[in-house]
């Protein structure tokens, strides 16, 4: 996918460090025209975020290639050169790009006006455009390897029994939050074991606590409570609450992936595993409130169709952060990108200024 480049001009070049000769940083703002272009290109070229590696190339009237730079997205800009999280319907593309200091300096050098000479702009498709984060990630692991918990670290580095890391909830306690939607309904969940006590006020909306025997032939204790202390509210006027009969295999899934160790839910199309992916966030949202969900998928359209369903749980929110592309298409009124979160965070202090001024009158 390449471009004719309307505009190309280095506008930042900052001096260089202590014992180096190149600069630190050297900056361009490139902008090309989409006007006359098929709406598929245009909207190809509207997915190009921060960190996306472009290539900008000197082509001669005859196609031969006389120069080939590379460099990579700091930032989107409008028609008049501002910063923008997002293109407008305007064809004029703007992008702030960061070059490489060390061409840079060679270049200026043998010829001032080599980035002058540049005029098409090439990127590779979004599936392919990762070398350079994987690359910088891989740096970093080498660098300052992270800290692995005891049970994934045989696993991860393929030693040691697989087995060790299933999840153990004999003798577990675990917060289940409202996966169930009625005391017959938490009874039945639990029939593989010998006995199944459910205690507490069982009213709509409650969670429960289920607490494991140390074996199948134990008993199983669900304690449920409508104003459970561990069950964090949210801040949403009307708390949204579970309506689904989970199976027993689904119940077991949640438990067991809230406990340390790997779970692996498995079923065909339609076998409810993502309402189980969202009953466990929506648990462990309330449950855990001090802690980080990451939620990664294979796919935008994966991640879409779990983040439309979070997003109509009972969580705040300013809690949500979606990355990637794709969120143009997830059904939703609020945008959950990094800007969008701002523009929340924004949007909140506006609703407890309010809320202030109407205590002080």
């Amino acid at each position: 996918m390449a471009l004719p480049i309307s505009a190309l001009a280095v506008v930042d070049v900052q001096r260089a460090r202590v014992g180096e000769h190149q600069p630190s940083r050297v900056r361009a703002d490139l902008s090309v025209d989409l006007s006359g272009f098929a709406e598929s290109l245009r909207a190809e070229w509207a997915e190009v975020r921060v960190h996306d590696v472009l290539v900008l190339a000197q082509v001669r009237a005859d196609g031969s290639v006389a120069r080939v730079r590379g460099c990579t997205v700091d930032a989107r800009l409008d028609a008049q050169g501002s910063v923008v999280e997002q293109f407008d319907g305007s064809a004029d593309r703007g992008f702030r790009v960061a070059l490489d200091p060390e061409q840079y300096a060679r270049d200026t050098t043998a010829d001032p006006d080599v980035y002058a000479a540049l005029n098409v702009v090439m990127r590779r498709r979004a599936a392919e455009n990762n070398f350079t984060p994987v690359l910088e990630t891989v740096r970093a692991l080498a660098a300052a390897p992270p800290e692995l918990p005891v049970w994934l670290r045989p696993i991860f580095l393929g030693y040691g029994d697989p087995a060790a890391a299933v999840p153990r909830l004999f003798g577990a306690e675990v917060n289940l939050g409202d996966t169930f939607v009625s005391a017959d309904h938490a009874q039945a969940s639990f029939a593989q074991y010998a006995s199944v006590e459910v205690a507490g006020e069982f009213a709509e909306g409650a969670t429960c606590v289920v607490a494991y025997p140390e074996d199948t032939g134990g008993v199983v204790r669900v304690t449920a409570s409508s104003g459970d202390p561990a069950w964090v509210a949210s801040d949403v006027q009307a708390p949204r609450r579970n309506a689904l009969a989970f199976t027993p295999a689904q119940v077991h899934a949640i438990a067991s992936a809230q406990r340390e160790g790997l779970t692996l839910v498995v079923g065909p199309p339609g076998t409810g595993k993502t309402d189980v992916a969202v009953q466990l966030v929506s648990a462990l949202y309330h449950a855990q409130p001090g802690e980080t969900i990451l939620l990664v998928t294979h796919s935008n359209q994966a991640l879409n169709q779990l983040f439309a369903k979070i997003v109509a749980l009972d969580i705040e929110p300013r809690h949500l952060l979606r990355l990637g592309h794709g969120e143009a298409e997830l059904d939703a009124d609020e945008r959950f990108s990094r800007a969008g979160r701002i523009e929340s965070f924004l949007d909140r202090r506006l609703e407890l200024l309010a809320q202030v001024a109407r205590l002080a009158a």
